[in-house]
């Protein structure tokens, strides 16, 4: 099984990576910089994605915080932006699956910032 993970750098995605690497999962890194563990990377600014590789499913870890974005509006850009640009780029390389990790609260009409974004 191949897989495309967004964020493979942080936290989340670092565990995916292990877990994959463990499972033997076919992991295609996309993000900002290289991994350095995987074999085949895409680097990327996570606003225009090239043509990616095809794969069964795409993994999204991608986020950062209000603090390390700097403001709301990048912040909205990483959480929402970059993690829409994913999916539709996952989708024009054949992904039948997506699996978004997010946040505990998420919803669209919270009335905090944070969840109303993630």
């Amino acid at each position: 099984m191949r897989i495309l993970l967004a964020g493979g750098t942080g936290l989340v995605g670092s565990a995916v990576i292990e877990m994959g690497i463990q499972a033997g999962v076919e992991l295609v890194g996309v993000g900002r910089r290289a991994t350095g563990k995987l074999a085949e990377e895409v680097v990327t600014n996570l606003i225009d994605f090239p043509a990616l590789p095809a794969a069964e499913t795409a993994i999204c870890t991608l986020g950062t915080t209000i603090r390390a974005a700097g403001s709301r509006d990048a912040f909205r850009a990483v959480d929402y932006g970059a993690v829409m640009a994913f999916a539709a780029a996952a989708r024009s390389a054949g992904t039948s699956h997506f699996i978004v990790v997010t946040a505990v609260g998420a919803h669209p009409q919270s009335s905090v910032f944070y969840s109303s974004v993630k």
